[in-house]
């Protein structure tokens, strides 16, 4: 199985997130709608 490694910035926190999944695009629509714990505070 692959793997992706995204980095990400909050500008609203002023933080780098890094994460990696095997399914970029769920990964995004699920940190957009805050379902993530560790970047809800810092999505857009």
């Amino acid at each position: 199985m692959d793997y992706t490694v995204y980095i990400l910035y909050s500008q609203k926190r002023s933080r780098y997130y890094v994460g990696q999944t095997d399914d970029i695009e769920k990964r995004f629509i699920r940190l957009n709608k805050s379902l993530v714990p560790s970047t809800k505070t810092g999505a857009p």
